[in-house]
């Protein structure tokens, strides 16, 4: 169970998108948060920003909560009742050179088979890096339970892939949270590129 809400916390990033267009010339430009309000997360296959007040647990930090497929969550400091809100990045092993957007439509066809009460709220087409190159992927954000007796949590995934690696950033969140966590995550989010 846990390990499902972990991957369908990396498959919520829907509609949002981590590059973007210079004015003026076709050179995409990586999107970058404020430093004051966001730090950087550097891994020798990705590089991302999260909340500076955010709990960074490093793969061996990680408990039974999260997939075994997790690489690193960032976990917010603000406990809600039910659910405290967290981002995290998972990597697995994906057929040799699946594209990231058949890489998002499988894992969103499972996450619609693996949670109850699925239901999708937002969908986009995002653009973001892979080794400086500029790929498609999907953004998705929605809604689930693991049980029908757990409360109702919001999800928004991105998907990258390179080689034969795939890689889910899943933000996941209370969606009646009153500190405004899901914006800070979606941005987070749009900054998931591959070196």
């Amino acid at each position: 169970m846990r390990k499902l809400i972990l991957i369908l916390s990396l498959a919520l990033l829907t509609g949002c998108s981590n590059v973007l267009p210079d004015s003026g010339s076709n050179q995409i430009t990586e999107y970058k948060l404020p430093s004051e309000t966001f730090a950087f997360f550097e891994h020798s296959d990705f590089r991302i920003q999260y909340p500076v007040s955010y709990e960074t647990l490093r793969q061996n930090q990680l408990s039974s909560k999260f997939s075994n497929q997790a690489i690193v969550a960032f976990v917010s400091n603000f406990k809600s009742n039910f659910f405290t809100s967290n981002l995290v990045v998972e990597k697995v092993k994906v057929a040799p050179n699946l594209s990231s957007t058949l890489f998002a439509e499988s894992v969103i066809e499972n996450n619609k088979k693996q949670l109850n009460t699925y239901t999708e709220l937002d969908r986009t087409t995002a653009t973001s890096l892979v080794n400086s190159v500029p790929v498609t992927t999907i953004m998705i954000r929605f809604t689930g339970r693991l049980e029908l007796s757990n409360d109702l949590v919001e999800y928004v995934q991105v998907y990258l892939t390179d080689g034969t690696n795939g890689y889910i950033a899943t933000a996941s969140y209370d969606p009646n949270d009153p500190n405004l966590e899901a914006d800070k995550l979606i941005d987070s989010l749009k900054t998931f590129i591959l070196k």
